[in-house]
């Protein structure tokens, strides 16, 4: 493991943090991958959204409130 600061880091990634500032994409969305790719996942094997956020909602032990906002945001376009 490397260590190093905060800035360190920042200023080694600061074109690719510069570019998800202006995608409005956040540091923090890395955290909702498994439970999108499971989204996107059972949606590509045809089953409805519905179905698909319930099976996230008992896996992730997250509210449908939030399987729906992750959804929307991970399916929104990204315009660079």
């Amino acid at each position: 493991m490397t260590v190093m600061t905060k800035y360190e880091f920042v200023k080694q990634h600061e074109a690719l943090l510069r570019e998800c500032a202006i995608a409005g994409v956040s540091v923090q969305d890395f955290r909702n991958l498994p439970v999108f790719e499971d989204l996107k996942r059972l949606r590509d094997e045809g089953l409805k959204m519905e179905y698909c956020v319930d099976y996230v909602v008992q896996k992730y032990a997250i509210s449908r409130s939030s399987a729906y906002r992750i959804a929307k945001d991970m399916f929104s376009k990204v315009y660079l």
